[in-house]
């Protein structure tokens, strides 16, 4: 069983390398999924998929606020478990 999780960041999260450093940690950590800009300013989507535990340790990752970024607010949109992967690996989308 693995969690699939679509987040919002908000913060000093634009301009920061804050897509790459997900990116990295992502592939890192065999999570799959895709990250992007929002259309709203200072913020980022996040859809992530992979087991529970590596999920978990994801989102306190992102708390911790790595390299240049200022993570004001973790806002996870939607949270559900998923027999099957729906991403194959994990991309920035410009």
């Amino acid at each position: 069983m693995f969690l699939s999780l679509h987040i919002i960041i908000q913060g000093v999260v634009q301009g920061v390398n804050c897509r790459y450093q997900i990116k990295n940690y992502a592939t890192e950590n065999n999570l799959v999924g895709t990250v992007q800009n929002s259309a709203e300013f200072n913020q980022v989507e996040i859809s992530i998929e992979g087991l529970e535990e590596k999920i978990n340790k994801f989102i306190t990752w992102l708390q911790t606020n790595p390299s240049y970024t200022r993570i004001d607010k973790i806002k996870i949109l939607k949270k559900q478990k998923v027999d099957k992967l729906k991403y194959h690996n994990f991309q920035i989308i410009y």
